[in-house]
């Protein structure tokens, strides 16, 4: 499959810069790289890889079709059947013609957010497609390391410096960066234990294993460190339900607890949250997109309080919060920014609540499909286990900050779950 491994661990080296030169350019590179990637793989992979990877990949595609089915009606008119955003009669009116009417109030946007979204599952199936063969796995986990230590140390050395408020580094992605850091470092730590104990047992040197445990561990403290430099009570429940479903995946594993393990996870993640919200009485919006948000009391969130209740089921189009602003909100507000207080309230404004009360439990079962993986793999557990304890990160992040958008982060989720996806069952069962 040569070059397609080097070119995943490029994407996966550069995604820092994205931390400070994310945009349209970032988006070019991004697409043009991963459709390179599924053209080398399209063309080099082995029948048998792409067999087992097909099968693999089959269920997800199908989830991963449902959004693009959404934005294309998002996207076509929809005058005619009442679907259309009122905003396009204002429009006609002032310009005194006949507008095109569709649910988005910015097709450029939206087809914009379109391709984003195709680069990143395409780089999450070829991903999979790539760790399929073991030997090749366990060289994305070192990569997806140093991205994202190197993420964390971009944010110690801007604290620092004093630059923490410089506008050129996003410091709130980088933050999500490095909680996704810290669990990837953990999985490594398991990795890096599982190959000393093969090199214990055939007698061979146990220097190297104990150095890339050091680097592993400093790692951890990196990323540990930009977490409390930076983070808020919203990042730190991330954390800990991360490093929660990790352990209750080994002990799933190590125990082979099965539903009982499952529903463990379930009512630790429940516990957790009402404990995180009770720590904010004063704090506590109506809203649940927003009851995590970093900013509670910016003047964001009664502004996007507003956008939820006028919201219609299908949203008003993927990347159209921004342009939403100017229209809703007063002086105040627009000086708060363009930055949505949490991901998942974008995701409810521009593609609807249905939705991410949807994309909410195909995160779920993508969770419990992972840990139902760790618990059958033996000692490559801890890829699906990392990846499920990712997605865990994710969603949560969702629901305190909007950092989740920026291209260095999507493309580390994205080569996590494409990870534990490929990982998630044995090619010799």
């Amino acid at each position: 499959m040569f070059p397609a491994p080097l070119l995943l661990f490029l994407l996966i080296l550069i995604s820092p810069l994205c931390l400070i030169f994310d945009g349209p350019m970032a988006y070019g590179v991004v697409t043009a790289l991963v459709s390179l990637l599924l053209l080398i793989i399209a063309v080099r992979i082995r029948p048998g890889e792409a067999e087992f990877s097909s099968r693999l990949i089959f269920p997800v595609a199908l989830v991963a079709a449902v959004p693009v089915l959404i934005i294309l009606i998002q996207l076509v008119p929809s005058e005619s059947i009442g679907l259309a955003n009122s905003i396009w009669r204002s429009a006609g009116a002032v310009l005194s013609r006949r507008v095109t009417a569709s649910i988005t109030i910015d097709p450029g946007e939206t087809l914009i957010c379109m391709v984003r979204y195709f680069s990143l599952v395409g780089l999450m199936f070829a991903t999979a497609a790539i760790a399929i063969e073991r030997r090749r796995a366990s060289w994305v986990l070192p990569a997806l390391t140093v991205a994202t230590t190197l993420s964390a140390l971009m944010a110690v050395v801007a604290g620092l410096a004093s630059a923490a408020h410089d506008n050129a580094l996003d410091t709130v992605a980088t933050t999500d960066a490095a909680v996704l850091g810290i669990i990837i470092a953990v999985a490594m730590v398991s990795q890096i234990r599982e190959r000393a104990t093969a090199a214990s047992a055939d007698q061979t040197s146990l220097g190297l294993p104990r150095l890339m445990l050091l680097v592993c561990l400093a790692a951890i403290g990196i990323s540990s460190f930009a977490v409390f430099q930076y983070g808020t009570i919203g990042t730190f429940v991330a954390l800990a339900f991360a490093i929660i479903t990790f352990i209750v995946a080994g002990v799933i594993r190590r125990f082979q607890l099965d539903t009982w393990g499952y529903l463990a996870v379930v009512a630790v993640v429940i516990v957790i949250a009402i404990a995180a919200l009770a720590l904010r009485p004063g704090e506590r919006t109506m809203d649940f997109t927003v009851a995590l948000a970093a900013a509670p009391q910016s003047p964001l969130i009664g502004l996007t309080r507003r956008l939820l209740a006028e919201t219609g089921w299908f949203g008003t189009g993927a990347g159209t919060f921004a342009a939403l602003l100017p229209i809703y909100g007063d002086i105040d507000e627009l000086a708060a920014g363009a930055v949505p207080p949490s991901a998942a309230a974008a995701i409810a404004v521009e593609m609807g609540k249905p939705f991410l009360w949807a994309a909410l439990i195909c995160g779920i079962v993508l969770v419990i499909t992972l840990l139902r993986g760790a618990a059958r793999r033996g000692r490559d557990s801890f890829y699906p286990a990392a990846g499920a304890s990712c997605v865990v990160a994710v969603i949560v992040l969702a629901f305190n900050n909007s950092g989740l958008f920026n291209t260095a982060v999507l493309v580390i989720s994205a080569v996590s779950i494409g990870l534990a996806i490929a990982q998630s069952k044995s090619r010799t069962v």
